[in-house]
C-alpha cells in the first residue's frame, strides 16, 4: 500500500523535476518518498492532464499556467466605471453625426 497518494498538485511537480533532471530522477522519487510499485500509472496520469503536454521528440512537459477566474471576468469596477471602458467615437474615425447613417436596419421577422 503506497505511503502517499500522488496527488494531481504533485504532478506539475513531477513534470518540473522530469524536465530539470529526467525520467529516472522521477521514477526514484516516485519510489521513495511515494512507495509506488506501478510507475506506469502515474505517468499515464502525468500524460492525460491537459495542463501538462507532452512532447515526445523533445522528451519534456509543457506546464501551462491555471487561468486565474477573476482575470478573465470584468468586475462591478470595471463595468460601472463611466466612459473607462467605452471608446470615443473618435476612435473609429467617424463622428457622431455619422453615426446614424451606417446603423443597419433589419426588417421585422
Amino acid at each position: 500500500m503506497p505511503k502517499s497518494k500522488v496527488k494531481d498538485g504533485d504532478l506539475r511537480k513531477l513534470a518540473g523535476i522530469y524536465n530539470a533532471e529526467g525520467r529516472t530522477a522521477v521514477y526514484e522519487l516516485l519510489r521513495n518518498q511515494y512507495e509506488v510499485k506501478n510507475l506506469y500509472f502515474v505517468m499515464r496520469r502525468m500524460l492525460k492532464k491537459t495542463e501538462l503536454s507532452y512532447h515526445a521528440k523533445e522528451d519534456h512537459f509543457d506546464i501551462q499556467n491555471r487561468i486565474n477566474p477573476e482575470s478573465v471576468f470584468m468586475g462591478m469596477d470595471e463595468l460601472c466605471t463611466p466612459g473607462g471602458l467605452v471608446p470615443s467615437a473618435r476612435t473609429f474615425g467617424t463622428t457622431l453625426t455619422e453615426i446614424p447613417g451606417k446603423i443597419l436596419h433589419f426588417p421585422p421577422l
